[in-house]
């Protein structure tokens, strides 16, 4: 899979990685990728990222048609278990190009100037 920048920061305890949003909104924004919300409807009204599909990952399995197929997906989920488990699912549905972001929208709204990437 190619890289995509921004996944793979990690933070100076090195437990888990931190999202670099702005490399990541980059890639979406070029269409390198395209950003895959997994949050509720509810969740996603409170606050979304701009230019991301939202399919809840209850409704994930019978909306992959949905799901474009022509460059790699990064999966945003409330807390990471839920992308990590969407991932298995699109990754099981035949999608290679299959990222999470780890400690989803919380690890998101932790980093200093995510908000530029968010609507309400």
């Amino acid at each position: 899979m190619p890289a995509i920048d921004g996944l793979d920061r990690p933070n100076v305890f090195r437990l888990w990685t931190i999202p670099d949003m702005d490399a990541i909104h980059a890639h979406l924004e070029r269409g390198e990728a395209l950003g895959l919300d997994v949050r509720t409807r509810g969740e996603h009204a409170k606050r979304a990222l701009a230019g991301v599909l939202l399919v809840p990952l209850d409704e994930l399995r019978d909306a992959l048609e949905e799901v474009p197929r022509d460059r790699p997906l990064v999966v945003f989920s409330k807390t990471g278990f839920e992308g990590h488990l969407a991932a298995r699912i699109l990754r099981g549905a035949g999608f290679e190009q299959v990222r999470y972001v780890s400690g989803g929208m919380r690890s998101v709204s932790l980093v200093r100037g995510s908000e530029r990437h968010l609507q309400r």
